[in-house]
């Protein structure tokens, strides 16, 4: 039996792409989302259509207290 040279590789997300859990919008995290900037953190807001998907600390060295 000849191995076959038919490859197939499966392409696994990047591990630095956002998804919108409203729509099917996504991107990398440096793509085309909309930032908005603040003193300590980052909001990301998706341009398709608007959804704050994700907040993240401008600062590693700062921590949120609940």
């Amino acid at each position: 039996m000849v191995p076959s040279n038919n490859h197939v590789e499966r392409q696994l997300p990047d591990k630095a792409t956002l998804y919108c859990p409203s729509c099917t919008h996504e991107s990398r995290i440096n793509g085309d989302w909309i930032l908005h900037v603040h003193a300590t953190y980052l909001d990301y807001e998706c341009p398709e259509c608007g959804n704050k998907i994700e907040s993240r600390s401008d600062d590693p060295d700062v921590i949120t207290l609940a």
